[in-house]
């Protein structure tokens, strides 16, 4: 609706909106406030791709989907609110948000793809307690050159991450070692559960990490 409107600044919302739909506000480089109305339940994809002035953003508690490239390129975004009702969260969502610092996932969130390349001042990734996520595939964490430690939720089953090249920590909670498909970070410190250590020395994990600790 408000493609490229890259002189648009500011905008109120109808109160009875209930989603906001694909590429609703792409490109709209001047934007740098909005309040997304408390009944809008979907974000779609590229809501606000290349919103580069938005520098913060509350989403409503009701929002159960953050589409494909919702937010990526939002230069300027250091901080998002993802509410706990949100299942599913879209491919390169928030891709090459280069100031976006910190980002809480919800626990009803099953799987992270491709979701924060290029994130290159992520420091903080923390995932809700309960957390039920199966997937962190497709280089979910490629060329988050901040992240130096994450902790892996006891649910994971399966995990691509590649060129995270200052990755020194990873606590991974899982008590059968998660299946590595397209892994490329090295000579980190793997923490595991004590009752597990045996089967991570014993996995593939074992080409990965400089040393092995039990989880404290």
């Amino acid at each position: 609706m408000f493609y490229t409107c890259s002189k648009l600044s500011k905008i109120v919302l109808p109160n009875n909106i209930l989603e906001i739909g694909e590429s609703a506000f792409y490109g709209c480089s001047s934007l740098k406030n909005i309040d997304i109305p408390d009944k809008v339940t979907e974000i779609g994809y590229s809501a606000f791709y290349g919103c580069s002035s938005l520098k913060n953003i509350d989403i409503p508690d009701k929002v159960t989907e953050i589409g494909d490239s919702a937010f990526r390129r939002c230069s300027s975004l250091m901080s998002i609110n993802i509410p706990k009702e949100v299942t599913e969260i879209g491919r390169q969502a928030f891709g090459s948000c280069v100031s976006l610092t910190s980002i809480n996932i919800p626990k009803r969130v099953t799987r992270l793809e491709d979701l924060f390349s290029n994130c290159s001042s992520l420091r903080s990734v923390t995932f809700e307690k309960g957390s039920q996520l199966k997937y962190m595939v497709e280089g979910v964490f490629c060329d988050c050159e901040a992240l130096t430690s994450i902790e892996i939720p006891a649910s994971v089953e399966m995990i691509d991450m590649y060129y995270c090249i200052n990755l020194a920590n990873i606590y991974c909670y899982p008590s059968i070692p998660p299946i590595l498909n397209d892994f490329r970070c090295k000579n980190f410190v793997l923490y595991v559960p004590s009752q597990s250590l045996e089967a991570y020395k014993n996995s593939s994990w074992s080409e990965y990490y400089s040393s092995i600790k039990t989880i404290q």
